[in-house]
């Protein structure tokens, strides 16, 4: 079984703060995560997947994305390729 990061880990990995995560699972989080009891977890795949997502080569390739509701689908599809072993993190 794949270990699951803290939150704390998880924004150390980001390089953001634990009040954005929490902030954004308010908001409705780009990143998947998952609740166990109180705790909140996060998959690594599911990370690696979102840094890709937000790769751009200029200001105006960002401007096309949507803010929350294509990224899930985005995500799966990124999180297919880390299954198959080619990320870092997973």
């Amino acid at each position: 079984m794949k270990t699951l990061l803290t939150e704390r880990e998880a924004a150390a990995v980001l390089g953001c703060s634990i009040h954005k995560m929490q902030k954004d699972r308010r908001t409705g989080s780009p990143i998947p995560y998952k609740k166990i009891g109180r705790s909140v977890r996060y998959d690594p795949c599911d990370l690696q997947a979102y840094l890709q997502q937000q790769t751009f080569t200029s200001t105006s390739a960002y401007s096309d994305v949507p803010a929350h509701g294509g990224v899930h689908s985005l995500a799966i599809l990124k999180r297919q390729d880390c299954l198959g072993g080619k990320n870092d993190l997973c």
